[in-house]
């Protein structure tokens, strides 16, 4: 795979929005239960019952995860054209059912030899050499 911009290491080992997430929606229903407590009820037993799942999310969270670096190896790409693509499709909104004409402009660039697509923008310049990451 080939990028304009090398790719940045994806780090899951030191996330814990799961956590968080189960930590909050336990913490609302607990407070939710201790503010409709008409009854005389041990809540000591509903803290501990919603303890259980913020425990499993605990160890799932600091135990799973990777840290993953990719390569971004540099090379120079040498500009070749532009190349589009076009086909017509069916659409359906409803009971309606209408032909639409799909069309993609790409930038190709050579790369030792073999030519990469990329999908191209509106209002961008394109170098003649680019320098490309392979990943």
């Amino acid at each position: 795979m080939y990028t304009f911009q090398p790719i940045p290491p994806v780090d899951t080992i030191n996330n814990h929005g799961g956590f968080m997430i189960v930590s909050c929606i336990m913490f609302v229903v607990f407070v939710a239960m201790l503010i409709n407590n008409d009854e005389e009820f041990n809540m000591y037993k509903v803290f501990v019952l919603l303890c259980i799942p913020v425990g499993i999310a605990a160890g799932v969270s600091w135990n799973t995860g990777e840290y993953k670096e990719y390569a971004n190896t540099r090379v120079e790409g040498k500009f070749v054209g532009f190349q589009s693509e076009g086909y017509n499709v069916e659409e359906r909104s409803g009971k309606t059912t209408r032909r639409v004409d799909k069309h993609f402009t790409y930038v190709v660039y050579e790369v030792n030899g073999n030519r990469v697509l990329f999908s191209a923008n509106q209002g961008i310049e394109y170098p003649k050499t680019a320098v490309l990451y392979r990943n």
